[in-house]
């Protein structure tokens, strides 16, 4: 499959390769049938087919019997990973699942939270350091739609990705093939095209570039005219 996804230039690059912990012995627990650098050779081997691939993960705090140290395990997990993105959910019983016959609920709820956290600022750190490498270069990004104001932020800087121009344009967000989000200035008929941006700024959740105009899409037909 990952040959496949290498030769292939449709196949975006980008893949969800879900772990759930770092923690051998937890993964026996979860019946995941792979070992933490299992996992980690997979995500290599991944990398040295595409080096450009980006990987979102998924990890389980607070599974039952969860120590520390098993805590401490997914997150040199979660640096050697290096996700482009990571979501983290908090264990809960499932009525009928194996793990809610077996085992007991015994990680206390504000342990889980805080691992939450652990996890959610350890890769924040690693976003903002992958986007910050980016800067200066070059993407074909698909335009998907209009910003849309946000009451909340999730960091104070994302207010540059959001707002919208005041030079007459349109704040527009796309998508890479790496499924990096982009926010960039230009017009409402570019939605659903490609278009190359150049990235400028950076926050751990979003890339703020600068449209390289014409469109891929506009130069195309003009080509083909």
């Amino acid at each position: 499959a990952l040959t496949v996804m290498a030769q292939a230039k449709r196949i975006c690059r980008y893949l969800h390769i879900p772990a759930q912990s770092g923690s051998d012995r937890l993964l026996r627990l979860m019946n995941r049938g792979y070992t933490a650098q299992e996992y980690l050779d997979l995500v290599s081997r991944a990398r040295q087919k595409m080096p450009d691939i980006s990987i979102a993960g998924d990890m389980i705090v607070g599974f039952p019997s969860e120590t520390e140290a098993d805590h401490q395990a997914s997150l040199r997990l979660i640096e050697q990973a290096r996700y482009k993105n990571l979501f983290v959910f908090k264990y809960s019983p499932r009525s009928g699942t194996l793990a809610e016959k077996r085992y007991p609920d015994d990680v206390p709820e504000l342990v889980k939270r805080q691992r939450n956290l652990d996890l959610l600022e350890a890769q924040a750190k690693i976003s903002r350091r992958h986007h910050e490498s980016l800067i200066g270069q070059t993407f074909e990004v698909l335009v998907e739609s209009e910003s849309q104001l946000r009451s909340q932020l999730s960091e104070p800087t994302d207010l540059v990705q959001i707002k919208r121009s005041h030079q007459g344009k349109t704040r527009l967000l796309g998508r890479t093939r790496g499924d990096e989000i982009v926010a960039f200035d230009g017009a409402k008929t570019w939605i659903g095209k490609l278009q190359e941006v150049r990235i400028q700024q950076v926050t751990h959740l979003t890339l703020l570039g600068e449209a390289m105009v014409p469109s891929i899409n506009d130069r195309t037909a003009s080509g083909s005219a």
